[in-house]
């Protein structure tokens, strides 16, 4: 914690979700008047919680606080000198999502939870998939409905979600998976063919998975699968699996990585749900905003 200035009042603030979920990316700002001026002053906390002191000249205040995937709350807080409240700020969620429970999932999605479960910690599928977070359990969710919808190549019959057989990290706009040795191999043979799912794609942009990347061909130049491998280890092929809103590399880059970066933010995975939906791809949760 860093050293509290005796000449400020301070309080203590707690932000919570109100669905109970971890939190990720909380801001706080306030607003600061000089000479006609409004301008949000941002505030400092220890990045991974969700519980910080914040300082002010004694007085009321304003506060604004948010997350990522959660609506801005504002209000006014009274600090008082020589004395430090707690202020607990509740943040309600942008989006409305229906997650099934474990068991109302398709069997191929629980056995990869199963499997991840087991892989990477034990537990159970079921635990896994309630721990996560609404953000990176709709973000698996819609890359494992994107591969139960994506054959390695045309009238082929196989998906790709056969090919995966567990998942070792989740991220909001991405999911980290090891693989069987005949994804790449059917990616390949294909191609030549001219009957593949998939082209060759420039991976500069997943920087460990240096051994081949490829995006689906999609007719509406939305929301293709791109999968990205790393067969450094002989053992265990790893894919970094993605779904980008934009096929066209400029579009993909400027209209989603440039401002994804420049916000320190990453794709949203509700966006990504609507263009999947619009698709026909329909992940298994519901949406509403």
């Amino acid at each position: 914690m860093a050293k509290l200035d005796p000449k400020l009042a301070t309080v203590r603030i707690a932000v919570k979700a109100k669905s109970g979920e971890k939190l990720e990316k909380i801001k706080a700002t306030t607003a600061v008047v000089r000479q006609g001026w409004i301008r949000r002053k941002g505030l400092k906390f220890k990045k991974g919680t969700d519980f910080f002191f914040w300082q002010m000249p004694p007085g009321r205040h304003p506060l604004f606080l948010s997350a990522i995937d959660f609506y801005e709350k504002a209000l006014f807080v009274d600090f008082v000198k020589g004395v430090n409240p707690l202020v607990i700020i509740i943040l309600e969620p942008s989006h409305s999502a229906s997650f099934r429970s474990f068991q109302k999932l398709s069997k191929q999605v629980r056995a990869i939870f199963d499997r991840s479960a087991q892989r990477t910690g034990g537990g159970s599928g079921e635990e896994l998939y309630e721990a996560l977070g609404s953000g990176r359990k709709a973000a698996a969710l819609n890359i494992l409905a994107k591969m139960q919808d994506t054959q390695f190549s045309v009238n082929s019959g196989a998906t790709v979600i056969g090919a995966v057989d567990h998942i070792y990290k989740f991220q909001r706009d991405r999911i980290y998976v090891v693989v069987n040795r005949n994804l790449q191999a059917e990616i390949e043979k294909s191609l030549p063919e001219g009957r593949s799912r998939f082209r060759p794609a420039s991976g500069v942009l997943h920087k460990n998975f240096p051994s081949g990347s490829y995006k689906t061909v999609e007719k509406d130049k939305l929301g293709n699968l791109q999968l990205s491998f790393n067969r450094r280890r002989k053992k265990q092929i790893k894919v970094d699996a993605d779904i980008d809103i934009y096929t066209d590399y400029f579009r993909h880059f400027f209209g989603e990585v440039f401002w994804n970066n420049l916000a320190d933010v990453k794709t949203n995975p509700f966006q990504v749900y609507g263009v999947l939906v619009q698709d026909g791809t329909l992940p298994e949760y519901e949406l509403r905003p």
